[in-house]
């Protein structure tokens, strides 16, 4: 009875860790394919650069100071996802169970209600250091997600303003 017991703790917390595990590829391929949509972003950024300093500064009506405002907004706002994206692929460690000399010494010299309990308790001990390392990446994640959607806002009221300043003729 003893046994069922903590093999089903043992059993509850390797799921619980396999599912921390997971969620941390789901983040970090979220993240690659976060940061592999702002590289392309950042290379329109610099032909939005140039084509704002080349055509546009200094500006000299309403619509040209609007467009430059615009990028002067966009372009960081794109920098700032864009680290924050690499930065949730930075490389972290998450945490698995050693299995070494120590852990076969640890089960030949164990009964196996201490074995699984010992494990749940390594499994419990992976799962909350796992679930920092989700969390951060996941705080960063969500708040290049939220920037990127702000990028695309500013795109499309500077494509509109864009299309604006052309119907008109050019500079006014």
């Amino acid at each position: 009875m003893e046994l069922d017991k903590y093999k089903e703790l043992y059993d509850l917390c390797r799921e619980a860790a396999a599912q921390a595990e997971a969620r941390f590829d789901t983040i970090e391929t979220k993240a690659a394919t976060y940061l592999s949509v702002l590289t392309v972003l950042v290379g329109a950024g610099g032909f939005l650069a140039k084509w704002v300093a080349d055509t546009l500064i200094p500006p000299h009506a309403l619509l040209d100071r609007c467009l430059v405002a615009l990028a002067a907004v966009t372009l960081p706002s794109l920098a700032v996802a864009w680290w924050l994206a690499f930065s949730a692929l930075r490389v972290s460690r998450i945490r698995v169970l050693e299995l070494d000399a120590e852990m076969l010494g640890f089960f030949r010299g164990n009964n196996l209600t201490n074995i699984y309990y010992a494990m749940a308790r390594g499994f419990v001990e992976a799962w909350e250091t796992n679930g920092r390392v989700n969390g951060e990446k996941l705080r960063k994640l969500t708040f290049a997600y939220r920037t990127i959607i702000l990028l695309v806002i500013l795109m499309l009221l500077f494509c509109l303003l864009y299309a604006m300043r052309a119907w008109l003729g050019g500079a006014q």
